[in-house]
């Protein structure tokens, strides 16, 4: 329990981190290990009540599991700067998408 709350508030400090400088590489591995945790905590129960299949729960999250190590390895690798600029300029061109359509 107490490790759960640990990495919930290390999962908070580097998401304000990341929501300060904008999208960025941190704030989508904070946000895959947060939806990590939720997988684990709530696909058991899932499985029981029939909602998910095993094969479907173990697929998703080793998804999820895959996405959050790749995205840690980019962090950790410094190959920060040059996703972070994409993932601006993702968000940048969805703005302008999104303003043309209105």
């Amino acid at each position: 329990m107490a490790q759960q709350q640990n990495l919930n508030h290390l999962f908070k400090t580097k998401e304000t981190e990341a929501i300060q400088r904008g999208l960025t590489v941190t704030l989508l591995r904070v946000d895959a290990g947060r939806e990590l945790g939720m997988r684990r905590s709530l696909y058991p129960k899932w499985v029981a009540g029939g909602k998910k299949s095993i094969t479907e729960a173990k697929h998703a999250h080793a998804c999820q599991d895959a996405l959050y190590k790749i995205l840690k390895h980019l962090e950790d690798h410094e190959i920060r700067a040059e996703l972070d600029a994409l993932i601006q300029g993702a968000g940048e061109l969805a703005k302008l998408t999104s303003s043309e359509a209105t």
